[in-house]
């Protein structure tokens, strides 16, 4: 997915006590090459126990192609 970062800063938001947004720890900048555009991909899994995990992808760039995500 396209995303564009005009600060130069990209986060994942922390998880507060309650659990429900963001990371369960602190991410670092993800704008590794400051301001502009660049494309991001999520990957998710559930492990055995149930609990969900996410992988995030960033890197720096922009793609011409149209994308199509699944519903």
């Amino acid at each position: 997915m396209p995303i564009v970062s005009r600060g130069g800063r990209l986060t994942v938001p922390y998880m507060g006590e309650g659990g429900e947004v963001g990371a369960g720890a602190p991410m670092p900048n993800l704008a590794i090459a400051g301001k502009g555009r660049y494309r991001l991909r999520v990957h998710v899994r559930v492990d055995d126990a149930g609990e969900e995990q996410h992988l995030v992808v960033v890197f720096p760039g922009a793609s011409r192609k149209r994308l199509e995500l699944k519903p």
